[in-house]
């Protein structure tokens, strides 16, 4: 795939301005709501008029301005599913699918329905109306529907946004066999980092308007894709505003079950975790990514004692930020010895990012340099395949 945006919009606040040359199998839009994300990806899918400049689909150009060059939205053989789905509400689910694939030969459009239908377990929906479907059971089917269409891209729009964390958990997994299953590249856009590093291939970071970072989602999501700036502290400003403030780490799987599994950071830092899901099973061993929700993290001035948390570890504050946002910088666990200082310079990149009150942060005296206690429950370490370099 090659996908090429010059482009520049007017928006409420600021002006839209990119100029990207994308390649990736699956291509994250990445950032804080209001940034811009959808306004692109609605220019990429014909949309929205107002823009300048050129985009251009394997050497076909879709939209070029200056030659007066606009190819409609069903032109462009695109699949679009928007966060809210939007079905046909006078039409059973395996109707919506099919309307999708009104430009295929019936027998392909046969053919596709059931492999749609496989993929996203959604053949017992068929005869329902979207008014008797979840929230995940309409994202399924509005997914399917623009796979059904045998599109050339596939641009989502925060298609988990609208669901609660435990439907966005059980709804991943069906993406990912989406990526797995069908060849067709995918524009994704995206202000969670799980759906992030679980998805993609590579990530546009996005503030304002702008492209503020580039990379694979590992780099970006430390801070080392940043452009013009390395600092591991520059991806608050990336971060800030998304639905789930988390960090994340890649790691080494050193023990796996489906009930519990333990990893290594680069540091040496070893964390307890939640059971293997499904998509990481076969990187047991090897090299994944471990990520942990800003919420879920405690901080203690003196040493927990008797608690049910697998995770209590010694760190040191790198920084508190003004919005409420403590950078930490583990050391060991508590009942493990300090290790001595890692080998690989970049594994000194990443701190733990903790969400707390202000209040909190007075009561406690948390400032740069103050070494303290950092607990985390197992269950809140999630660990995702590391997609490939």
């Amino acid at each position: 795939m090659s996908l090429k945006l010059e482009l520049r919009l007017p928006l409420d606040r600021f002006e839209l301005e990119v100029n990207l040359e994308l390649g990736a199998r699956v291509t994250a839009l990445f950032g804080p709501s209001g940034a811009g994300k959808t306004s692109l990806l609605e220019c990429v899918a014909g949309l929205r008029r107002g823009a300048r400049g050129r985009v251009q689909f394997n050497g076909k150009a879709w939209l070029d301005t200056a030659r007066g060059v606009h190819v409609p939205p069903e032109r462009r053989r695109i699949g679009y599913v928007p966060q809210d789905g939007l079905l046909f509400p006078h039409l059973n689910a395996r109707q919506n699918l099919l309307s999708g694939a009104q430009r295929q030969p019936s027998d392909q459009a046969d053919s596709r329905l059931e492999q749609v239908s496989r993929v996203l377990q959604l053949e017992p929906l068929w005869e329902r109306l979207p008014s008797t479907l979840s929230g995940g059971e309409r994202q399924r089917v509005a997914l399917g529907r623009a796979l059904c269409s045998a599109p050339d891209l596939l641009l989502l729009d925060e298609p988990l946004g609208a669901l609660d964390v435990a439907l966005k958990r059980r709804l991943l997994p069906f993406l990912r066999q989406v990526r797995e299953e069908f060849a067709v590249p995918m524009l994704l856009v995206s202000h969670s980092p799980g759906e992030v590093q679980a998805l993609c291939d590579e990530v546009i970071g996005f503030d304002a308007g702008r492209v503020v970072a580039r990379g694979r989602p590992e780099d970006v999501l430390m801070g080392k894709g940043r452009l013009g700036e390395t600092s591991p502290s520059s991806t608050l400003a990336l971060l800030r505003g998304t639905d789930e403030l988390e960090s994340t780490f890649p790691c080494e799987i050193t023990q796996a079950s489906e009930e519990r599994s333990t990893v290594r950071l680069p540091s040496g830092v070893e964390l307890h975790c939640r059971g293997l899901r499904e998509a990481v099973k076969a990187t047991a061993r090897a090299h994944a990514l471990v990520s942990i929700a800003a919420r879920d993290v405690i901080l203690a001035r003196s040493k927990p004692e008797r608690i049910s948390a697998r995770n209590v570890l010694v760190g040191r504050v790198r920084q508190v930020d003004s919005g409420g946002v403590i950078e930490v910088e583990l050391s060991h666990q508590v009942d493990a010895a300090p290790r001595g200082a890692p080998a690989d310079a970049d594994a000194k990149m990443a701190g733990l990012l903790v969400e707390l009150s202000h209040s909190a942060i007075q009561e406690l005296g948390l400032e740069p340099g103050l070494e303290l206690y950092v607990v985390i429950k197992s269950s809140a370490c999630v660990v995702s395949p590391a997609q490939s370099p």
